[in-house]
């Protein structure tokens, strides 16, 4: 914040000032863009050395190149921003710095969601500081639900958010956040008495939508193909090759090939 104006401009008695703001209007991100309704903090200096700030700075050429901005005021976990100002009183004119952004730190809340978990516990909450580096917790509780995989920690119920490897996957603190457990589900193709059945390798999480595959390679001596069905006997959903379908109210799922 010391200015990136030419020093020599700065003269003639100026006072320096800090102009601040939040930053976007809101302090939810980092742009500086349109900063909020600014205001005004003198600098000072501490003339005694006494570690306490007790005189305003007099410019008699050049600016400061370290600067201390009164933060105690602000709110945390707020973006601001703030540029560095030469400002004469004699005729009210001044000249501004560039706008820099940063965070006032605070304390965040990171809590755990199993998430329709069946069983097991969830980690306690943690409270690290914002700005601050944190590792997701690993799965000591065990939990576990009926149909799906344990696998991670997501930043959306449903898996389509940013997904954290339990136990070493870390993040910068920027705000309070609920981990959501992450759970994948797969689709197995049973050729039903007959060979060849395709192989799906993926995993899916609760938001995919899912392609169901072609019967290609498949056979059975003396049947044809007809479709695909939820049920080995045909009395479940069907579906054929290039439908689609969702895991989330499911989990794991089978598809039996059906033969006329």
């Amino acid at each position: 914040l010391n200015g990136d104006f030419d020093a020599n401009l700065v003269t003639g008695g100026a006072t320096p000032y800090f102009e601040y703001g939040l930053a976007n209007n809101d302090g939810e991100t980092d742009s500086c863009t349109s900063p909020g309704s600014l205001s005004e903090q003198v600098i000072q200096e501490d003339t005694d050395d006494n570690g306490t700030l007790d005189a305003d700075v007099l410019l008699t050429g050049g600016f400061p190149t370290s600067l201390s901005l009164d933060i105690d005021s602000l709110e945390q976990n707020k973006y601001y921003c703030a540029r560095a100002v030469a400002k004469w009183d004699s005729d009210n004119s001044s000249i501004e710095g560039s706008f820099v952004s940063f965070q006032v730190s605070g304390t965040a809340t990171i809590t755990y969601d199993g998430n329709s978990n069946s069983s097991g516990t969830v980690p306690s909450s943690a409270t690290p500081s914002t700005g601050a580096t944190y590792t997701v917790a690993s799965n000591d509780g065990t939990l576990a639900r009926t149909g799906w995989t344990f696998a991670g920690w997501n930043t959306a119920a449903d898996g389509s958010g940013q997904t954290y490897a339990a136990g070493s996957g870390q993040f910068t603190v920027s705000g309070s956040v609920t981990l959501y457990a992450h759970w994948t589900a797969s689709v197995t193709y049973n050729a039903n008495s007959g060979s060849g059945a395709p192989s799906d390798s993926n995993t899916y999480s609760a938001s995919d939508t899912v392609t169901v595959l072609s019967d290609s390679g498949m056979s059975r001596t003396n049947y044809v193909f007809d479709q695909w069905n939820t049920s080995s006997d045909g009395s479940g959903t069907p579906y054929d090759p290039s439908d689609t379908l969702s895991l989330a109210s499911t989990g794991d799922i089978t598809l039996w090939a059906q033969w006329t």
